[in-house]
């Protein structure tokens, strides 16, 4: 206190820790030297901390799994909200949700067998994969709910009409990646990791997962408004639609009755239009209207 009275400001005490290899013994370290630190009584009034470049780590080791959590529960929400929105069937929205969730759990699983660890990296990339997957399920589910007849029909109508824009998606994202495969970056390298699993594992579920779910227990057809539900069979489309174009060409006609011809008049003479001159024509023209004018 009388080196504070007479102008110390600061003072500090340097100290080496033990090397801790598991995050939660780093956390556990911070945390009790913080506590021990306070319950010192070190200075009267003087604001006693420890601090050291690795806390900026330990701090997030901390907190990572409880964002982890609402950032992913706030982008299932919201996923699930627009799909509902889009899809207009709850029912459907919620077996979308269902492949999203599934597919985080496998490229977590992924991440386990390649070595990768929960930071703020792979955090990041799973929040990502909810909205990459979502592509590849909700197309699906779509065009399931807008067909015509059995589940087993709509979901074979679905796959038929979304399968190939699905394999589009997933191998153009993967190209696209590709090239992050051979990066020294550790960001890079965790990044083509995860979006490898991302690629597989949603276009997996949905091509194969979601049509077989949809088949046993999907949603019901939607009927849109000012238009039909797309059929499933293309013959039976095509014979309804010669039958209603039969129906339209029955003449309405009474029987009682004798049309009468109008009369006939004599043919018109088409009158060829004359094109408008070019504008370098009539400046041509003019040049030599000016030229002549001089001459005289």
């Amino acid at each position: 206190a009388a080196q504070v009275a007479q102008g110390l400001e600061g003072a500090q005490l340097k100290a080496i820790y033990t090397y801790l290899d598991e995050a939660d013994d780093q956390i556990s370290c911070m945390r009790d030297l913080r506590t021990s630190v306070e319950s010192a009584g070190i200075g009267a009034g003087v604001d006693t901390y420890p601090f050291m470049y690795a806390y900026i780590f330990y701090e997030q080791f901390a907190i990572i799994r409880k964002e982890a959590f609402v950032n992913l529960a706030l982008a299932l929400l919201a996923v699930f909200l627009i799909t509902s929105t889009i899809i207009a069937s709850v029912h459907a929205s919620a077996m979308v949700i269902a492949c999203i969730i599934m597919v985080d759990i496998d490229i977590l699983g992924l991440m386990h067998m390649w070595g990768l660890t929960i930071d703020s990296v792979t955090i990041i990339n799973l929040v990502l994969a909810l909205g990459l997957t979502v592509d590849y399920s909700a197309h699906i589910a779509h065009a399931f709910v807008i067909a015509k007849g059995t589940r087993q029909q709509r979901a074979d109508h679905a796959l038929g009409e979304m399968g190939t824009a699905v394999v589009h998606g997933a191998l153009s994202t993967f190209a696209a990646v590709l090239v992050l495969s051979t990066s020294k970056s550790y960001i890079f390298r965790v990044f083509f990791k995860q979006f490898f699993g991302i690629c597989i594992f949603g276009a997996a579920h949905g091509l194969c997962f979601l049509p077989v779910m949809l088949s046993l227990i999907g949603p019901d057809q939607i009927e849109l408004r000012g238009s039909t539900a797309f059929p499933v069979d293309g013959k039976k489309a095509a014979t309804e639609c010669s039958n209603t174009t039969e129906m339209m060409s029955v003449p309405t006609t009474p029987a009682t009755q004798t049309p009468v011809s109008p009369p006939l008049s004599p043919p018109s003479t088409p009158t060829a239009a004359v094109p408008p001159e070019p504008v370098s024509v009539r400046v041509m023209r003019a040049w030599e209207a000016e030229g002549q004018a001089e001459e005289a």
